[in-house]
């Protein structure tokens, strides 16, 4: 095409068919910014099937990572919600409630001690949030769910943070000045799988449990214990909401096959 337009544009100079030279130079140029805008048109194709395929990929790696997390998460809810019994046991025992032995309060005032935070890991879907990929994705539902995803995080952290002031700031120093921590000890006995010795003793100064029963503060302990748990119940239940109704829009769209990628990017 090139060559026939040149061989025309000599031919007009030649003949000083200046009108027609301009015609066909014209025409030159429109061929010019077609292929021109043709070019940008593949590239940005191509730079929307790029971002298609690490959204993709982003987007498979956050159902496996829902999964895993969703269990966790699971498995914490059902423990928080035995031992806020087990701490209502205690509240019951020391009110007369229950008339059953010490020895029974004191196994189940052991998870008073537990101080262990959630620590929630979602790698991916952070990383997918910080690296702005929400405002690539055209799927309204998809980023109303990572909101509130954000949002229940938020709120397990908060969580996380309560309890770690609680357990160092008011029940460490209460059983420093109160209890023999080994008549409390969670996990003290031996554990063959990771060769600890049994560290549990008998000897020691002994804890009053008897005076202990009518003691204020540990009574408010406890109770700010399961209120704690009780959060920890209440966050978990929304994260798990929120995190399957993500799984589900997250598959439904990978089954589909639909364009994720927004229409700034096509």
């Amino acid at each position: 095409m090139r060559s026939f337009l040149r061989k025309i544009r000599q031919e007009v100079v030649q003949n000083q068919a200046y009108t027609r030279y301009f015609k066909y130079a014209f025409g030159e140029i429109i061929l010019v910014v077609i292929g021109i805008l043709i070019a940008l048109q593949i590239n940005n194709w191509n730079e929307t099937r790029k971002q298609q395929i690490i959204i993709d990929n982003y987007l498979n790696k956050m159902v496996l990572e829902i999964k895993s997390v969703n269990e966790l998460i699971e498995y914490n809810t059902t423990y928080s919600e035995t031992l806020n019994k087990d701490l209502m046991y205690c509240i019951n025992y020391m009110e007369n409630k229950r008339v059953d032995s010490t020895d029974v309060f004191v196994s189940k005032l052991k998870n008073l001690t537990d101080c262990d935070s959630q620590t929630l890991f979602f790698p991916v879907i952070n990383e997918f949030i910080s690296k702005g990929y929400m405002s690539d994705i055209n799927n309204s539902k998809i980023k109303e769910h990572l909101d509130s995803f954000i949002y229940e995080q938020d709120q397990a952290k908060v969580n996380d943070f309560d309890k770690n002031i609680f357990c160092s700031n008011q029940l460490q120093p209460f059983i420093q000045k109160n209890i023999n921590y080994s008549d409390l000890m969670m996990f003290g006995k031996a554990n063959k799988y990771f060769n600890l010795p049994d560290i549990t003793t008998t000897s020691g100064p002994k804890t009053d449990f008897n005076k202990l029963k009518s003691n204020l503060e540990l009574w408010n302990l406890i109770y700010r214990k399961i209120e704690i748990e009780r959060s920890t119940i209440v966050i978990n239940k929304g994260f798990l909401s929120i995190l399957k109704r993500l799984d589900k829009e997250i598959k439904k769209m990978i089954k589909e096959d639909k364009l994720i990628v927004s229409d700034s990017l096509k």
